[in-house]
């Protein structure tokens, strides 16, 4: 009985309700798939238990949010990724801004896939936070200003990313022993910099 006790001393779960966006599909700029993502920022805690071995919570997330240009490559082939413009529009609050372009163009490298041999992944975090909130703005679109550098060659575009707002609802179990065994030979180039 006591060992059940110590392997349940770090157990918990997460209920979380997520208003968020999802993309609609990326583009293709020098072989190089692009798409515009959002990590929610904003939002408000639920309740809490605990329980001496197990332990509950749950929480809304919400806008503002992180926000980037992302995008999958190949190795060997693909290794810069640049924002030159952004302008973010939304349909429910008809808002069309521009983002100052002195806070672009600099450029994010191409990192290889551990658990995904020969691809690669750069992700353009924009400096600031994306102050949109899906129920109130509805759906949004964003017009980009991209460059993506090869080996061979680089191409510049402008493409549109419709998002569209979702309401998700993430239950996370959580086993702490386990979280601190797991590791790894480096850091996600897919995981959020905060």
């Amino acid at each position: 009985m006591a060992a059940a006790v110590a392997l349940l001393g770090g157990c918990g779960h997460v209920v979380t309700n997520e208003n968020t966006y999802s993309g609609v599909g990326g583009v293709l700029i020098n072989g190089a798939e692009v798409r515009s993502a959002v990590q929610p920022l904003g939002g408000t805690g639920g309740y809490s238990f605990s329980a001496m071995v197990y332990s509950a919570g749950s929480g809304t997330t919400d806008g503002p949010f992180l926000w980037r240009i992302e995008a999958t490559g190949r190795e060997g082939v693909h290794e810069k990724l640049r924002v030159h413009r952004l302008k973010v529009e939304t349909r429910a609050t008809q808002r069309s801004e521009w983002f100052p372009s002195k806070q672009l163009g600099k450029f994010a490298r191409f990192h290889p896939l551990q658990n995904d041999p020969g691809k690669t992944f750069a992700q353009y975090q924009i400096p600031g936070k994306l102050e949109v909130y899906p129920e109130e703005d509805g759906a949004i679109a964003i017009t980009a200003d991209i460059s993506v550098e090869s080996v061979e060659r680089t191409e510049r575009r402008v493409v549109r990313f419709r998002m569209d707002p979702e309401q998700t609802r993430n239950v996370d179990f959580i086993f702490l022993p386990g979280e601190i065994v797991k590791g790894g030979s480096g850091p996600d180039p897919r995981e959020w910099r905060w």
